[in-house]
């Protein structure tokens, strides 16, 4: 198992599709920034990205986004029901993403986390080998 791209929002608030819409809104919009278009159908017609898709696993109760962004596959994992993971950085209800520590996947869990930024706050890591979570400074993004 390699090192991951962490993070996570305390939250009470596990709605599936709000919590896809929140973080695909985010990366699309991270996608428009870096290609400089406004219209999402120049976005994806640069073939280096392509529009977030979710599978839901009801067993695991966790997704997997998957996407490609600069020309290269992503695919996050969001864990809904891991609250007792990182309990000694703090305490509560959370959503875990995760992402394999390469390539833009500091700058895709932060997108992430500020799309999920108006459900509570959020911590960040960018290996978590190390587990050295942050409490990320954010806007606040209304819903």
């Amino acid at each position: 198992m390699g090192c991951n791209t962490v993070g996570f929002v305390l939250t009470n608030d596990k709605d599936p599709f709000k919590v896809f819409r929140l973080i695909k809104e985010s990366i699309v919009l991270e996608m428009k920034k870096e290609t400089g278009e406004d219209f999402l159908y120049r976005v994806f017609k640069k073939e280096q990205f392509t529009s977030p898709a979710c599978a839901i696993s009801d067993i695991t109760e966790m997704m997997n986004i998957d996407f490609y962004f600069k020309g290269d596959y992503r695919s996050m994992t969001v864990h809904l029901t891991c609250d007792n993971d990182f309990n000694d950085v703090v305490k509560g209800k959370r959503i875990i993403l995760s992402l394999g520590c390469y390539g833009e996947s500091e700058r895709l869990i932060k997108t992430a986390l500020h799309g999920l930024s108006s459900l509570g706050n959020t911590y960040f890591t960018p290996n978590d080998c190390s587990e050295d979570f942050k409490l990320l400074e954010t806007q606040l993004i209304t819903a």
